[in-house]
């Protein structure tokens, strides 16, 4: 029989699990899976009923086709499995439908400090990742702008001089854009 503080551990348990939009998969030293949330499930497309039945080689499996990247992927999970004492943060995993993933992962540990398990936890950053191409993008156009533009263009804060293109370069008596950023703008007097 289950007592009331092993019931409340696992309630907290799930309930941590379920109040994260990200995925969340443990697997212990010997490749069985732990646990895993809802939002594991959905962010890799996995069927509830194979999850439920699958050790950690099998969801490897079923994720292969669905990776642009697949022998990147494995070699970090089998080096991470290699020196489990090993955190990583950050990865970025590309999917062939588009999606973009974020992978943190770090090991599990009793109170003692052995490692019992591996957590992974699997983010959607696709828009995040969308939106900074798009602005890198913009950034880029508007820079070509400002360089190439046929007039002295400036861009100041507090009264030094930040961005200066070509152009305005010339009009105050230097060369290089490059050596005039720093400087006070009061200084120049235009030709």
């Amino acid at each position: 029989m289950v007592d009331d503080t092993s019931k409340s551990s696992a309630a907290l348990y799930k309930a941590i699990q379920g109040a994260t939009n990200e995925g969340i998969l443990v697997i212990d030293l010997r490749g069985q899976v732990i646990s895993y949330n809802d939002q594991f499930l959905e962010i890799w497309d996995i069927p509830k009923n194979f999850a439920e039945h699958a050790d950690d080689s099998k969801l490897l499996s079923y994720v292969q086709d669905k990776l642009l990247n697949w022998d990147k992927f494995l070699d970090l999970v089998n080096h991470l499995y290699d020196h489990p004492g090993e955190e990583r943060t950050n990865d970025l995993i590309a999917l062939k439908s588009g999606k973009i993933l974020s992978r943190n992962t770090k090991p599990v540990r009793t109170v003692d400090g052995e490692i019992i398990a591996r957590a992974w936890n699997f983010a959607d950053v696709s828009k995040i990742a969308t939106a900074s191409a798009e602005l890198e993008g913009s950034e880029k156009r508007y820079r070509t702008l400002f360089e190439s533009a046929p007039v002295g263009m400036v861009v100041i804060s507090q009264k030094i001089i930040l961005f200066a293109n070509q152009k305005f370069t010339n009009m105050v008596g230097y060369n290089d854009p490059q050596t005039i950023i720093g400087l006070e703008i009061g200084q120049f007097q235009p030709d």
